[in-house]
């Protein structure tokens, strides 16, 4: 599970993947990608489309990661 602080440098805009703004738009039921836009830099809140972008940055990096791994695992045989 993927945790965003304070302590943590990491934004969770980093954590999205390219076209994170329509993928959102779209599971949230927006007209606008900016309302996302400002949620996940942290400028307002919307809770649901933050724990949505939360999923969505969990399942960018467990594909991160697959791919990673399979390289690795192609890479070594």
């Amino acid at each position: 599970m993927i945790t965003i602080s304070n302590t943590n440098q990491t934004r969770l805009k980093d954590l999205m993947p390219e076209n994170y703004g329509q993928i959102l738009r779209e599971r949230c039921g927006l007209k606008s990608r900016q309302r996302v836009y400002d949620v996940v830099n942290g400028e307002i809140k919307g809770n649901k489309i933050y724990s949505e972008a939360i999923k969505l940055a969990a399942e960018t990096k467990a594909a991160r990661d697959a791919e990673e791994k399979l390289l690795k695992k192609l890479g070594g045989a």
